[in-house]
């Protein structure tokens, strides 16, 4: 099929992350490009590694955040480049520094996603600095200023230029991934698909979408707002259809075991798919427009209502499937009046009320205020980031001592670089890294190697590299494999340029990067971070959150005031973010060492339970015209 074809995936690939992707690559290639056709190759390259350093630290934010995050980034990449490269000299030196500085870095991850973000890039600013073992270290690190400096100029440019550019972008990209949600929900209805890989894949689009909303919700709900202009009322309007959207398509979640058998009975399986397919390419087709297509708009109803009626004939018959069918249709029903009717700016609806800033909504932003203070907290409490801190500066410090015994330093950043990617707190992501780092490494290799091969020319090396760069950041943050293919063929192109033995440059790369898999596998059971002794807390504010969305519809249908859909919003909003951290963290708990069956088995129980009590309460809501109904729900 078409929907599910690679060409299908990478397109979805170019639209969710292409333009990011493009403009990193843009604002990175043409400068370095110049450099090393005007000046020398030589600081070409470090100009190109510090621009696409500072592109990952490229989050959506607002204009302080930007500021702050280029502040933090130009200073602290120039400043480890060149004590990295005034240290090559002495290794001994080299290697306690380099583990000093990994778990300094590390630390930042309490101070916030930016921070964090730059403090991956500074140690792979210290493996790259150790890679090219710059001759001359304090032009090498102007040069990284200049890059890093250079790249967040173009962004701050960006964004006064068109200061609704993240917020129309995260907006789009999460309706993209609510019509990934949906399709995936509409294999569930088709038995040809594993109902666990389905649960698993659904698990990660919730994740996903869960990061996804509290990014708009950050963007878009602020006090000083560049966004609250009334052209910009559609902007409003999406984000906040969005949410309802996405709290209907979690209403969904059935007995799916239940519902396969009820359904083939009545031959109905393909019916439901078909039409839950009809409202993914819906919801595709709205993300991509931000004015209405009426003509496209019919043609979805027009389909939509023929399935519709095929389930209307069976709603009435044996009292068994009545439940799943009715539920099914209301659902529909209410997709349709969500994409067919948004919000006018002079109703007096709740989104005025967010618009015009007539209420406190602070509640739904989480705060992003860190200091320096918290890192000491972490160390104080010996907290998980604490732990990981300690575990990757051992790594470090394991990995140069390797390095310095088997290649006098010389390859020694292929360790260090597999550890950043690699190592990560939880044993089931660890774990799968290291198989994918491993299949990807050869892959890339042989791809950079062949590649080297074909071209010796600096500069089509050098716009090579941007290419695979390009794909890098491209499929980084959904496909890493290929991510990682991808990378490694840019780093030995750009490599061969200083290391003209491929052999050697190939060989080194494979076999210390299986140094660095087994490196970042022993340090988890050096400096365990367990999960499992968290999961009950996790659980138990999911239930307590789940009870709060609960009460807040109870109230609301008794009262339905604008005070208290604000409320239902709220904690509909803080329930699905509890349930998506409970799902994520039993997804990492099932591959952690010493978990007994038992365990296990509960573990999932509970999680599809609070998955299913979370999905009756938003059907109280879709049926709240029902009486019958609701009193039966809520008595159940």
């Amino acid at each position: 099929m078409l929907n599910s074809s690679p060409l299908k995936k990478l397109a979805d690939l170019l639209k969710e992350f292409g333009p990011e992707a493009l403009r990193a690559c843009l604002t990175a290639m043409i400068p370095a490009f110049l450099i090393g056709y005007y000046y020398h190759v030589e600081y070409a390259v470090p100009f190109l590694i510090a621009a696409m350093n500072a592109s990952m630290t490229d989050f959506p934010g607002r204009k302080t955040d930007k500021l702050k995050i280029a502040g933090w980034g130009i200073v602290s990449s120039t400043v480890t480049a060149l004590v990295i490269g005034l240290l090559l000299p002495f290794p001994f030196l080299l290697i306690g520094t380099v583990a000093l500085a990994a778990g300094i870095f590390s630390l930042f991850n309490a101070l916030g996603q930016r921070i964090a973000m730059v403090g991956v890039t500074n140690l792979f600013m210290i493996t790259f600095t150790m890679g090219l073992q710059p001759q001359h270290p304090v032009l090498f690190a102007l040069f990284v200023f200049f890059g890093t400096a250079f790249y967040h100029c173009i962004i701050f440019i960006h964004f006064k230029l068109d200061p609704a550019w993240d917020l129309k972008r995260a907006i789009a990209i999460s309706y993209l991934t609510t019509a990934k949600l949906i399709r995936t929900k509409a294999k569930y209805y088709n038995t040809k698909y594993a109902l666990e890989q389905l649960s698993q894949e659904v698990t990660r689009l919730n994740i996903i979408l869960a990061e996804q909303h509290e990014v708009i919700r950050y963007l878009i709900l602020q006090e000083n707002n560049d966004l609250r202009h009334e052209k910009q009322y559609i902007l409003w309007t999406r984000a906040y259809q969005l949410m309802d959207l996405c709290s209907l398509t979690t209403a969904s979640n059935n007995n799916f075991t239940t519902a396969r058998i009820q359904l083939a009975k009545r031959k109905l399986l393909d019916t439901v798919s078909d039409m839950i397919i009809i409202v993914a390419e819906w919801v595709e087709n709205y993300a991509r427009s931000s004015k209405d297509d009426e003509c496209a708009i019919r043609q979805h109803l027009e389909r939509l209502h023929t399935k519709l009626d095929v389930l209307e004939n069976h709603s009435h018959t044996p009292p068994n499937d009545i439940p799943l069918i009715r539920d099914l249709i209301n659902n529909t029903r209410a997709i349709i009046q969500i994409l067919r009717k948004p919000p006018l700016k002079n109703d007096s609806s709740l989104i005025n009320s967010f618009f015009y800033n007539k209420i406190d909504y602070s509640h739904f932003v989480v705060s992003t205020k860190h200091s320096i203070l918290d890192i000491n907290k972490h160390i104080q409490s010996f907290s998980p980031v604490f732990a990981f801190a300690l575990r990757l500066s051992f790594l470090f410090l394991a990995g140069g001592i390797i390095g310095l015994l088997l290649s006098d330093m010389k390859y020694t950043y292929w360790i260090f670089m597999t550890i950043i990617v690699v190592a990560r707190p939880s044993f089931s992501i660890t774990l799968k890294r290291n198989m994918e780092r491993l299949t990807g490494t050869l892959a890339g290799v042989i791809t950079g190697c062949l590649l080297s091969l074909i071209s010796q020319n600096i500069y089509i090396s050098i716009v090579l590299s941007g290419v695979f760069l390009f794909c890098f950041l491209l499929f980084n943050r959904r496909h890493y494999l290929v991510s990682v293919v991808f990378i490694t063929s840019s780093v030995v192109v750009a490599f061969h340029l200083t290391e003209p033995n491929l052999v050697t440059l190939a060989t080194s790369r494979v076999l210390f990067s299986i140094i660095g898999c087994m490196l970042a596998v022993i340090g988890w059971f050096l400096f365990p971070i367990r999960m499992n002794g968290h999961i009950d807390l996790i659980a138990q504010k999911a239930h307590q959150e789940n009870n709060d969305y609960f009460n807040a519809v109870l109230a609301y249908l008794e009262s339905p005031t604008q005070n208290l859909q604000l409320q239902v919003r709220l904690t509909r909003k803080r329930a699905f973010t509890s349930l998506t951290k409970l799902s994520e963290t039993c997804l990492q708990l099932k591959r952690e060492p010493g978990l007994t069956e038992d365990r296990l088995k509960n573990m999932i129980r509970d999680e599809t339970h609070y998955n299913q009590y979370h999905a009756r309460i938003s059907n109280l809501l879709i049926n709240q015209d029902n009486a019958a109904y609701l009193k039966k729900a809520i008595k159940t």
